[in-house]
Formats: structure tokens, C-alpha cells, sequence
């Protein structure tokens, strides 16, 4: 996530030299290191910058027309020099189809290559993006007070395409970490980095012991933190002394710092979203229900930070069972043979707004393609019932699943497609019910 870079180069005297240190220059670099494989529907906003074809870089959206990556990155670059992937998971997928045409680029004006200060630029696009799935805005911090967020032992989250070892080829897929914030807004200690970091304008974050960073290749890339309602843009990968040392941690562009400077061209939200579109819920087996939906128009006026999954209570309240920043949501730890009434709210900082009506779900403990035949002994395990060697439970197929299954000597056969309920006899007089589903 941090470039190998002269400016870097340059960066890493200062720290060498404050510290007393021998380590040469061009150790200083980022990338992830420790890092597991993601898709990029888990990290829809981020981009993936070629820069003159050569360089290799990271951006955040945060906006339908704008990206926000480190200034170090695109300093003395023409926008036609850059090349931005929106949407890919992996390297090889860049192509005509996802390009994104950079029109503009700002770099704060505080921007210094000898301190990194200000390590933070703007990229405005050619033409507005299309959400999806895999194309989604990351929130700004607008709800979170920037003299105490994010404190200190916060968990993040890193993510980018950078190598994987100091100096190594970068990874194809797209991968990512867990770090911890490791100093306040108001501590000025980073590792052995000593007065050289301030936290005025950078966040310190890694893993206590090393192993786990940003690397080459991953400048510009986010540092995520969870929220109330979702993920949260905290910083922009900048710097570092080599990649995931013990006493180095990374170093961090913090956002905050930098909010009214980026709302002078990227305004806020001013509404609350719309509210996801054709929402689907999907039974499965092993008491299961997949909930899908689709991305709703955006009007310019919000950026959704995530949605949420709810069941409709029999007085209209919520209950949370799922939260994630994209489609779909499993809902799981609910009770075979329930009907669930299920609501999806998309949320921002301003607030939610849900998708109507609520839409059903039955919570199965099987799902067969009719015609298909299981077990008897199968369907008591679904209803909890237990069996004694060489008896056989009882199964009777319900009255109004009749026509969809039928019991055929030890097996129970689904005929077509509907919900099954089969009752149970067994051992000791337990009694249960399995449910069945067929498609």
C-alpha cells in the first residue's frame, strides 16, 4: 500500500536520520504482508490506479464522481497517466469495461514530500459511477469526533494488491488484514518512528510484535474502521520503514483532519438513502435464509455506509439478525418451521431508510430438488428426536403437505416442489417436526 517512491526515499532519511538508525533508504516502502484474500464485493470501494503503467497504487470512492488516494501517489502525474480499476478483485480482470477516466487531480495544499504531511490528493472522474455490488462509496467520518476517533486499540482494516514481502511482485489478488490503531489523535508515539510522527495529520496503526502491514504497491489504499451504521474511511496508507517490522508500524494519512478540505469539492450527505430495491429471501438447508437485494438509485445526495437485515416483530419492531455493506445477508440461529417477516434498511450517517413491504421466509432444515427421496432416520435428526438401534421412528407427512411428500417404506419422497412438514415419533415418546422443502 505504500509506493516505493523517491519522496518515500526521501521521507526515510528524516526518519534514519532523526532515529540514529542505519537502515538503508530504500527499505522504506508499503504493501500488505500477512495478509488473506478478499473479494472486492467485501471492499466495494476500492480502486486499483496504475500510474503511468509503471507505479502501482490504491483509491478510495467517496463519491459517485470522485476517489481520494495519497498524494504521493499522483503528484507531478497528468490525469491521462492515470489508470483506475473499479470493481476487480484480482489484476487480471482490469480492462476497457471497468477503466475509470481520471478528468481532474487535487493535491492538498499542505502536501509536503519531505515530512509526508498532508499526504492526501483527489481524483475527480469523467463520468459518474454506476453502483453495484462491487462499486460502492466508503462513508467519511462525519459523525465521529475527531479529537478522540479512532482511539487507540480500534481494530481495522487494510486491504490492497501491493506485494506481499519487501520487494517482492505484487499480489493478483486482492488481499487484506486486520491492524489495530496503535496511538490517539492526541499521542505522538508510533513505534520507534520517535518525534518523527506526529499525529496531528497521521494515524499509527500495525500489529504489536510485526508480521502484519502495508507494503509496495498499497499507497492510497484505506484503513477501515466498523461503525454504528457501517464502514468508515479513518486513512489513506502513506509511509513507513520497510514493511511489517516489529517497531515500525504504518504509517496513515488521517481523514479527519482533512474533512473540510475534501467537502470543499465533495459534499456530504444530505439525505438519507433510498432504500435497497428487490429484496429476495432464499430458504436453505440447515435452518438457513439467504436475503439478496439490489443496490438503489443514487441521486447524489448520500453515500449508504452499509444495510441492515431485520425481522418485523408482531408489533412492528426490528430485530437486527444481519449487518454488511453489501448484498447478500445470511440469516442464521433461527428455529426450523418459523415464518420469518424480513425487512432490509440501507443506512448513512444521517440515518436508515427500509425496504417495503417486508418480505417472507420459511426457516427449513432440508432443501431437495423434487422428485427426491431422504431417509426417515434423516428427518428425526432434523426434528431432535432420537432413535433406538433397529426401531424405526415414526414420520406422518401433515395434512397440508400432503400432495408434496409421501412416506415409501423407510424413505420419505418429495413429489414436487413446496414445503414438506413431516411429524416425528420416536424413543421415549419425544416428538418433533422436520420441514422440507422442495424446489
Amino acid at each position: 500500500m505504500r509506493g516505493k517512491f523517491t519522496v518515500l526515499i526521501a521521507f526515510a532519511s528524516v526518519l534514519i536520520t532523526a532515529l540514529g538508525l542505519s537502515t538503508p533508504a530504500q527499505s522504506i516502502s508499503p504493501r500488505i504482508v500477512g495478509g488473506s484474500p478478499i473479494a472486492i464485493s467485501s471492499t466495494p470501494w476500492q480502486v486499483n490506479l496504475a500510474i503511468r503503467n509503471s507505479t502501482m497504487c490504491s483509491a478510495s470512492i467517496i463519491g459517485d464522481s470522485w476517489l481520494v488516494t495519497a498524494a504521493h501517489c499522483v503528484v507531478g502525474v497528468a490525469p491521462s497517466e492515470i489508470f483506475a480499476f473499479a470493481g476487480i478483485t484480482n489484476l487480471s480482470e482490469r480492462s476497457s469495461q471497468n477503466a475509470l477516466g481520471i478528468s481532474g487531480i487535487t493535491i492538498n495544499p499542505s502536501w509536503n514530500p519531505t515530512t509526508f504531511n498532508g499526504d492526501i490528493a483527489l481524483l475527480q472522474l469523467t463520468t459518474p459511477l454506476t453502483y453495484s455490488n462491487n462499486v460502492q462509496p466508503i462513508a467519511l467520518p462525519l459523525a465521529q469526533d475527531p479529537t478522540t476517533w479512532p482511539a487507540a486499540g480500534t481494530a481495522a482494516q487494510i486491504s490492497g494488491w501491493g506485494s506481499t514481502s519487501f520487494g517482492g511482485a505484487t499480489s493478483d489478488s486482492l488481499l487484506t488484514a486486520n491492524v489495530t490503531i496503535l496511538s490517539g489523535p492526541n499521542d505522538n508515539t508510533c513505534g520507534s518512528y520517535g518525534n518523527s510522527f506526529t499525529s496531528d495529520d497521521k494515524i499509527c496503526a500495525g500489529v504489536i510484535g510485526g508480521g502484519i502491514d502495508t507494503c509496495q504497491g498499497d499507497s492510497g489504499g484505506p484503513l477501515v474502521v466498523s461503525a454504528a451504521a457501517g464502514m468508515v474511511l479513518s486513512g489513506l496508507t502513506s509511509v513507513g520503514n520497510d514493511c511489517a517490522l516489529a517497531n515500525f508500524p504504518g504509517i496513515y494519512t488521517r481523514i479527519t483532519t482533512f474533512l473540510p478540505w475534501i467537502n470543499q469539492y465533495v459534499p456530504p450527505p444530505t439525505s438519507i438513502p433510498n432504500p435497497p430495491i428487490n429484496v429476495i429471501t432464499t430458504s436453505q438447508s440447515k435452518e438457513r435464509v439467504e436475503v439478496s437485494w439490489d443496490v438503489p438509485t443514487y441521486d447524489g445526495g448520500f453515500a449508504i455506509t452499509g444495510y441492515q437485515v431485520s425481522l418485523v416483530g408482531l408489533t412492528g419492531e426490528l430485530t437486527p439478525v444481519c449487518v454488511s455493506t453489501v448484498s447478500p445477508c445470511l440469516v442464521t440461529g433461527q428455529r426450523a418451521g418459523a415464518v420469518l417477516s424480513i425487512v432490509v434498511q440501507a443506512i448513512n450517517t444521517l440515518g436508515s431508510s427500509v425496504a417495503s413491504p417486508p418480505v417472507g421466509a420459511i426457516v427449513v432444515n432440508a432443501v431437495r430438488t423434487a422428485p427426491a427421496k431422504v431417509t426417515q432416520r434423516l428427518v428425526a435428526r432434523w426434528a431432535g428426536v432420537k432413535t433406538q438401534a433397529g426401531v424405526k421412528p415414526r414420520v406422518r407427512v401433515a395434512p397440508s403437505s400432503r400432495g408434496i411428500c409421501a412416506i415409501t417404506g423407510s424413505k420419505v419422497s418429495l413429489s414436487r416442489s413446496g414445503l414438506c412438514v413431516l411429524r416425528v415419533s420416536g424413543a421415549n415418546s419425544q416428538k418433533g417436526t422436520g420441514y422440507l422443502l422442495g424446489r
